[in-house]
């Protein structure tokens, strides 16, 4: 039986020019290798994997008049939704084969079309990569950073609030024995001493909690990991 990805690979040799460089910016999205290589997220069900889907996409970037037209009105209007930094750069890969746009073309495009977070982040990385596959994947790998920090600040936003629920509803509980306690005592209740530390002082900050402060500690570890700048993410130093 024949699978899937089988009929796409029959198909991939055969293409040319602009359908080739078309393949080489979806490849990561297709091949699990590749998207390791480039430090790219793989998704095994996307419809790339597909014949059905493959031939869609094929179909609509290399289409009609018509859709000339219509893929010129969609790269005017593109924009890149917060968080969605590969659907963003999958619908350049596209509109640009379908309208023949050449490498160049795409990245004087993709900061007009990116949001202003990944702007200015994208911004702050210079140089930037010359190559056009190059470029696209390091843009990729700024969006997925942006995305797991505010994915992380929501995930602290959300502790203390639980938190502090928690430990009000165990104020309340510990209130509610106490006033049962007090009304089964027969003599006067004591006070309980008091016993607090007194002079503590915060300890100093190290020079790497310093400039790390507003960097989370899991794109701390990534970085490290992908051999960039923990503090800035690049990878000229260290």
């Amino acid at each position: 039986m024949v699978k899937e990805i089988d009929k796409v690979s029959h198909v991939i040799p055969l293409l040319r020019d602009t359908a080739k460089e078309w393949y080489n910016a979806i490849h990561p999205q297709i091949n699990k290798d590749a998207a390791k290589r480039r430090g790219m997220k793989f998704d095994p069900k996307n419809e790339l994997r597909t014949w059905k889907g493959f031939r869609k996409r094929l179909e609509d970037s290399f289409g009609g008049h018509s859709d000339w037209h219509r893929a010129l009105r969609e790269w005017s209007q593109l924009y890149m939704k917060e968080g969605k930094v590969d659907s963003f750069i999958d619908q350049l890969i596209r509109l640009a084969a379908l309208l023949g746009y050449s490498g160049e073309f795409v990245k004087d495009m993709a900061p007009i079309g990116m949001s202003d977070l990944l702007n200015t982040a994208w911004s702050m990385k210079t140089p930037n990569p010359v190559a056009y596959i190059d470029y696209l994947d390091r843009l990729c790998q700024t969006g997925h950073q942006l995305e797991d920090a505010f994915n992380f600040r929501i995930q602290v936003q959300k502790e203390p609030h639980s938190s502090k629920g928690a430990k009000s509803d165990n104020r309340h509980t510990s209130e509610r024995k106490g006033q049962r306690k007090e009304k089964k005592a027969t003599g006067p209740r004591q006070q309980e001493p008091r016993n607090r530390a007194q002079g503590f002082t915060k300890p100093a900050e190290t020079e790497h909690t310093k400039m790390h402060r507003n960097v989370p500690q899991t794109l701390i570890d990534k970085r490290k990991r992908l051999n960039q700048c923990s503090r800035c993410g690049q990878d000229s130093h260290y």
